[in-house]
């Protein structure tokens, strides 16, 4: 699994298996938000200077994965999917 900043996306899950899903979601869409402003502000900047700005290409691929987080935790939610992996009817 990926490391960064000593924090892995294996205890980023193991995290995620212990919080509420409504609260996790929120928490991811208002992470994906404040990324989202960051790497606009980046791009700009980058544009002004006319040069690719390493905290933009960082900021980027962390809206990417904030994005995927999303969208795997919202399938999840959809399909009603409990923390041991089994359906809400109790099938895998």
């Amino acid at each position: 699994m990926g490391e960064s900043s000593g924090f892995s996306l294996r205890r980023f899950i193991r995290w995620a298996a212990m919080v509420d899903k409504t609260l996790l979601l929120k928490v991811l869409d208002a992470l994906q938000t404040e990324l989202d402003e960051e790497e606009r502000n980046l791009r700009e900047v980058a544009e002004l200077v006319h040069c690719a700005m390493l905290h933009h290409e960082l900021r980027q691929q962390w809206c990417l994965r904030c994005a995927q987080l999303r969208a795997y935790y919202r399938r999840r939610e959809g399909a009603g999917v409990t923390r041991r992996g089994k359906g809400s009817q109790g099938q895998p």
